[in-house]
């Protein structure tokens, strides 16, 4: 058994050293090409193919549907802007005193890594719906509630066959 150490798998960067600006440039404006261009694919198949917009809407159909209830999606996203940034305040609140207890104690990192260990341990997709149905309720003034999910869930079982002038529409669901 060879003691030698792997090669490391790039080269370290000196310190003070950036990248030229064309590379910045270039890690922006190639992603964002690439999306505008899988737009604008998109939005020319729905137009040569003449797809239903109730099966695939095109972009430009979305975006002016967002326009049309600009302010309730505002809405929705300031509170998802607070949600998000609050989770970040309690994880720092919470993550930075218990990395200090961890390294300066042997004994308590002894007690408490396995519970760190046990909890990464579980897939993000699994707690994701656990998480947001404990706290996307009530307490948030903005978002669904169980009776608003009743009232979808009936509106939704109204639909009955595959004519889609029967189907209801978004602003009926909506509102």
């Amino acid at each position: 058994m060879s003691t030698q150490a792997a090669p490391p798998l790039e080269k370290p960067r000196r310190a003070g050293r950036r990248k030229p600006p064309s590379a910045a440039l270039y890690e922006v404006v190639v992603p964002l090409l690439a999306t505008a261009m899988a737009f604008l694919v998109w939005e020319a198949i729905c137009q040569a193919f003449k797809v239903p917009a109730y099966l695939v809407p095109p972009p430009s159909a979305i975006w002016n549907d967002t326009l049309a209830i600009g302010p309730t999606v505002l809405g929705h996203s300031l509170a998802t802007l607070k949600t998000v940034l609050l989770g970040f305040l309690f994880s720092i609140a919470i993550s930075l005193p218990l990395a200090v207890l961890l390294t300066a104690s042997p004994a308590i990192a002894s007690a408490i890594y396995p519970f760190l260990v046990w909890t990464q341990s579980v897939p993000k997709v699994a707690l994701a719906p656990n998480v947001g149905i404990g706290t996307d309720g009530a307490s948030c003034s903005d978002n669904q509630n169980m009776y608003e999910n009743m009232r979808l869930a009936s509106m939704v079982s109204k639909v009955q066959g595959p004519d889609n002038r029967l189907w209801i529409t978004t602003e009926e669901v909506l509102h």
